[in-house]
């Protein structure tokens, strides 16, 4: 049995216990979450616990079903987001960008810009709309749409943003392909994918 990583402060043995098994048994059934967001919510509810405890017929079963609802209620409200972390370089990437956090954001504005310049008036306002979060249920209703219609305008702007952005990506590939085929000894160790 590993030791659990809560705090409790002036909260009673009993009720310490059934939030712990709670919380071994939210951290079984959720192994996703984050334990530190689970803990969290566990001392929040054995605080909760505390104040009322003389309400309870069973602490054990109350921990329990209360401690589930929360987390459930977590993953329904909030956003939890996941960098998935593979070999060091994705690792060196995630960094650079959190370093790079400003320098990214001006690249953005400038690549938006060029990008804004190149689509007419309907497909920067379906830009817009997508930049701020909104379903497509929002946009086809600011479109006055029907909402099949609007998701299939939001898949042509897609199809002309990335038109665009493939327009403005450097031609390196080609020239470094060029310098492969054309050294003696590589000859048919490239495959090109398509």
């Amino acid at each position: 049995m590993r030791t659990p990583t809560l705090h409790f402060v002036g909260i009673s043995p009993a009720i310490q216990s059934a939030v712990e098994v709670a919380y071994d048994l939210a951290i079984a059934r959720f192994p996703l979450v984050d334990s530190a967001i689970i803990a969290v919510k566990a001392e929040q509810l054995a605080r909760y616990m505390e104040e009322n405890k003389a309400s309870y017929t069973s602490i054990r079963r109350y921990a329990r079903s209360a401690m589930l609802r929360k987390v459930r209620d977590t993953l329904k409200t909030k956003v939890l987001r996941e960098i998935p972390i593979g070999l060091l370089a994705e690792l060196e990437d995630c960094a650079t960008q959190v370093r790079n956090s400003f320098q990214r954001e001006v690249d953005y504005s400038i690549l938006l810009e060029q990008v804004r310049t190149q689509l007419s008036e309907r497909d920067r306002h379906i830009l817009y709309l997508l930049r701020n979060e909104n379903t497509t249920a929002e946009i086809a209703q600011k479109l006055g749409l029907e909402p099949a219609a609007a998701r299939k305008a939001i898949q042509r702007a897609r199809e002309r943003i990335a038109h665009c952005l493939a327009a403005a990506k450097p031609q390196e590939d080609k020239a470094r392909k060029l310098s492969v085929q054309s050294a003696p000894h590589t000859v048919d160790l490239t495959k090109e994918w398509t």
